[in-house]
């Protein structure tokens, strides 16, 4: 399956920059298959760092593997890449590498200088405990990464190569937990290995020096400056797997190297909620003391096989975005608002805001200006030079020709606290554009959280359409509808963009707080409205909110993290300030 390697870089740049806490991180997807690594950029006043990632389905590894099962193996790997930059790793080497630069490794410096052999040597073993740092710190930071870094393992211990020397044995009990092979290990090997374990997280620099200090004690360095002891430059546990062979990645083996997985690390908190949807929210771990059924293991082997709820989003997102299909148009995907409950209009129609709107946005629709003619209110100079029958100036009114208006009204769970307030401001809108004889719709979206296949999730009522009667009938519709679920913005803007492009002059005001979610999503949103605005389709977001700081966040949401330039934000005690506001909107959108 071939997935854009621009939409995987979207992705893959934003979960980075969350990953990393560097909202300046960069993502390059490259067209080879080398190991993932992190470079740092110098620019005028700023340092960004680059993460070069190899496509997910060129890696050396995942030959063999489903195409959801690369991508959550190439997904943890741009989470490890991610974490060096989180944790400073370049400090860590910076340190490590001018104490060694000094001492030497077992004593050796070569005409002054540490030898390039010893250099790789020491920078191996610096790469193998600094890998295991940022990757423990970060699971314990993002918990939800638990379970993929022990799918990771499981998939890298399947094709784990028989070690050769010293160096290979640490480094694939320090990443993968295990040896391949029928491999005595040395006891000062396990010893280093347990002290790693206990002392990397808070003196990583002293633990590496210790770990190439082992090193030289036990083996012959000058056999490392021949280059004749072996593997001397590790970047990553990829460099300890073999050539993966058919049977490998069976469903059957994967779940007992992840049985396995789990067997070595007990104490750790993942839950099969994580995994598998309807189950209940039970930690099948259990405590230590009581993690002896195997029966709850598999289980929870074979549901961390299937992978988390986000993730399965994740890929969904990817491959529904590659497919290169035609938009459907969204009136053919809208269901009305059906419901015979009983509504109190009374308690959320505001006429005071209706009219107020009313009598601002009507400075809109009419406005003077500047004509030249054979008679008028003055004589003007200029005019008379460019044309001596038209020299004099007069000022008409005009309607401005035509707007065509989408009101949109998010009514997922994040704004129930305001619902009544965001209902208010939409049947007062209405209620203003229908009096000024506008045409406009009136949308609102939500997504289902429980169902994936296509619009399942997507929830768009339609409480009135262009040739539709604004009334008691359309304003029931919006006041019964409820706030759930999720906010898939982009969604309703991809689905909604047919639709808005064929109208005149259209205006799309977006009533929301400025959270999709889930947080593809927002990629999603920030794409469709840019695409908007080269359309010609103009863009108000108004976010409402309980306090000041509320405001001023929402309000930026709207702003900075979907690029809505003109919005509104407004506190629900000052609805009255509304008509203003939206008045100076809309005076720049109509000049």
């Amino acid at each position: 399956m071939a997935i854009d390697k621009v939409k995987l870089k979207e992705l893959a740049e934003f979960l980075a920059r969350i990953w990393s806490d560097d909202p300046k991180t960069v993502v390059v997807i490259s067209s080879g298959s080398e190991i993932p690594n992190v470079t740092r950029l110098y620019g005028y006043r700023s340092i960004t760092h680059k993460i070069t990632m190899p496509y997910f389905g060129t890696m050396k590894t995942v030959k063999g593997l489903r195409d959801y099962h690369k991508y959550r193996l190439w997904r943890f790997s741009l989470f490890h890449e991610a974490c060096h930059i989180l944790f400073n790793s370049e400090a860590v080497f910076d340190r490590v590498k001018a104490i060694i630069s000094n001492q030497g490794v077992g004593g050796k410096l070569h005409s002054k200088k540490l030898h390039s052999n010893l250099l790789k040597f020491a920078r191996s073993i610096a790469n193998i405990v600094e890998d295991y740092r940022i990757e423990e710190l970060g699971t314990r930071m993002y918990k939800g990464m638990k379970a993929e870094r022990l799918f990771s393992r499981a998939i890298y211990s399947r094709i784990l190569k028989v070690p050769e020397n010293e160096l290979e044995m640490f480094g694939e009990l320090v990443l993968a937990g295990k040896v391949a092979g029928d491999v005595e290990v040395p006891e000062w090997i396990r010893d280093l290995v347990d002290y790693v374990k206990k002392n990397a997280l808070d003196n990583p620099s002293e633990t590496i020096i210790h770990a190439i200090n082992e090193f030289a004690y036990h083996i012959n360095i000058d056999d490392v400056i021949a280059g004749t002891w072996g593997t001397l430059d590790v970047e990553g546990i990829e460099k300890f797997t073999r050539e993966p062979k058919k049977g490998d990645f069976s469903e059957k083996a994967l779940e007992k190297e992840i049985e396995d997985q789990l067997d070595k690390y007990k104490d750790s908190d993942i839950s099969q909620s994580e995994f598998d949807e309807g189950e209940e929210d039970e930690n099948l771990m259990g405590e230590a003391e009581d993690f002896k059924d195997k029966g709850d293991l598999a289980k929870l082997a074979k549901a961390l096989l299937k992978g988390s709820k986000e993730i399965k989003r994740e890929f969904k997102y990817l491959t529904e975005r590659s497919k290169d299909e035609k938009m459907i148009d969204a009136e053919s995907v809208v269901r009305e608002v059906k419901d015979s409950s009983k509504v109190h209009l009374e308690f959320l129609y505001d006429k005071g805001l209706s009219q107020s709107l009313i009598e601002k946005l009507k400075l809109v629709k009419k406005k003077f200006f500047e004509k030249s003619g054979r008679v008028g209110e003055e004589f003007d100079v200029e005019s008379y030079v460019a044309d001596r029958n038209k020299p004099f100036l007069r000022e008409e009114r005009t309607r401005i020709g035509g707007y065509e208006v989408v009101l949109l009204i998010d009514l997922s769970g994040s704004v129930d606290a305001f619902i009544r307030e965001y209902k208010r401001v939409l049947l007062s809108l209405g209620d203003a554009l229908d009096f000024l004889g506008v045409r406009f719709a009136v949308y609102g979206f939500r997504g289902d959280a429980t169902g994936y296949r296509q619009y399942d999730h997507l929830y768009i009522p339609r409480f009135k359409g262009f040739n539709e009667r604004w009334g008691k009938n359309v304003m029931e519709k919006i006041a019964r509808v409820e706030a759930k679920g999720l906010t898939p913005t982009g969604t309703i803007l991809y689905e909604l963009y047919p639709v808005v492009k064929k109208l005149k002059n259209p205006i799309v005001i977006l009533l929301t707080d400025g959270y999709p979610e889930p947080y593809y999503e927002e990629l999603r949103a920030r794409d469709m409205i840019k695409k908007y605005v080269r359309s010609g389709i103009e863009l108000i977001g108004i976010a409402i909110a309980s306090n000041p700081e509320a405001v001023a966040k929402f309000s930026s949401n709207l702003k900075e993290r979907l690029g809505i330039r003109k919005s509104i934000g407004i506190s629900m005690y000052d609805l009255k300030l509304l008509p203003m506001k939206l008045l100076r909107l809309l005076m720049e959108v109509s000049m």
